[in-house]
């Protein structure tokens, strides 16, 4: 048992980046995030995810899974290409500015539950794909893929929903449909789930043009 835990938990090989190259959050998970926050030049975007459900809570709106998770992708497989130590660091002029990270040009925020992890980019480097970065309170700078750049919403409504409403958070069992003095009102039974007319005159009602109806809603 004892060895089992070493070797599981202790011996346990990181993930790496490309060409073997160590990852930024070599312990992060996609699948365990539970929110995300963006703070960059007119840009102030947070998410948060509850139930597998990510809503956007600043502005607070549904959201689209896909680009959030494509973003969280591209974080937790951000590779440590080189580190540029704090000593070095604080032999240039300007410290962390001469690396675009004083202030930074986005600044992340990515919570596991209780845990939090952070991260700041700065400029890009003159030649290639690779900008530098730093994990606040760290004194060193770390270069790595200019990729994740291409990650970050332009908005918040890149992130947004474009669903007028979504009906699968919302249980229901009566709906009306009005046109100027018409109405139509519909009832589903909760033991098959089958749709009835209910009002003007109750009666049987197509089940199957009733879901698809609500479907198109």
């Amino acid at each position: 048992a004892v060895f089992a835990f070493i070797y599981f938990f202790e011996l346990r090989p990181s993930r790496k980046g490309p060409a073997g190259r160590p990852l930024i959050f070599e312990k992060l998970r996609v699948q365990n995030i539970t929110g995300i926050d963006i703070r960059a030049t007119n840009l102030a975007i947070r998410a948060e995810k509850t139930n597998d459900v990510w809503r956007l809570v600043t502005p607070f709106y549904p959201a689209q899974s896909t680009p959030i998770e494509n973003l969280l992708n591209a974080l937790t497989t951000l590779p440590r290409l080189e580190s540029i130590g704090s000593a070095e660091v604080a032999s240039q002029a300007n410290k962390f500015k001469d690396f675009g990270l004083d202030p930074p040009v986005a600044s992340f925020t990515i919570f596991e539950g209780t845990n939090r992890y952070y991260l700041n980019i700065g400029s890009r480097l003159v030649l290639g794909e690779q900008l530098y970065a730093q994990i606040p309170g760290s004194g060193e700078a770390i270069v790595t893929d200019a990729s994740i750049l291409r990650a970050i919403p332009p908005s918040a409504n890149d992130w947004r929903s474009p669903m007028l409403i979504n009906l699968a958070e919302k249980p229901f069992d009566h709906f009306q449909i009005r046109a100027g003095q018409r109405l139509l009102e519909f009832e589903r039974d909760t033991t098959n789930q089958i749709w009835r007319i209910s009002k003007p005159t109750p009666g049987r009602a197509n089940n199957e043009r009733i879901t698809q109806l609500l479907q198109q809603l």
